[in-house]
């Protein structure tokens, strides 16, 4: 699993996965000071997660997004 700046390139870790990773790391130290790390679902509440893209791939989204509303005016 990759996402944003603990991204891996390695075999089978190079894409996002919402499914499994989408979560709230909570970490709690214990009485007897070790610590205990728990996760909790993320409410998506406005915009869905979806890949960020950078350089190229960033431009080649965009001209897909503005020839794809434009497709949706005209009708």
């Amino acid at each position: 699993e990759s996402r944003g700046a603990h991204q891996r390139l390695d075999e089978g870790c190079t894409e996002r996965d919402d499914v499994n990773f989408l979560k709230h790391t909570l970490a709690f130290r214990d009485a007897d000071g070790t610590t205990r790390l728990e996760y909790s679902d993320v409410k998506i509440t406005t915009l869905p997660p979806a890949k960020r893209v950078y350089g190229g791939e960033a431009d080649a989204a965009d001209k897909a997004e503005a020839a794809n509303k434009k497709e949706k005016a005209n009708g």
